[in-house]
């Protein structure tokens, strides 16, 4: 499962990951390659954790969450159609 967007990263399917611990706690965290972009334009440059998966449409990082102005997630079913 994708920390971004909640959508399912199938087997084989591209994805990026990685491993944090700190203060006794560890996790690994996988996103799709536009949910790893979307994330690093919006939360890596601060401090601010990541919001909890499923929050944000997959690659979008406009802010809005689920309620998303941008057009992304329209062009992205658009793309997935085709």
């Amino acid at each position: 499962m994708c920390d971004w967007c909640a959508e399912i990263i199938a087997a084989g399917e591209q994805c990026m990951s990685w491993f944090c611990a700190e203060g006794g706690f560890a996790c690994t965290i996988r996103m799709h390659p536009e949910c790893y972009e979307a994330a690093v334009s919006t939360y890596m440059s601060s401090d601010e954790e990541l919001p909890p998966a499923g929050d944000n449409p997959r690659g979008c990082a406009c802010n809005f969450s689920r309620g998303c102005e941008c057009g992304w997630e329209k062009l992205r079913k658009d793309i997935t159609e085709e």
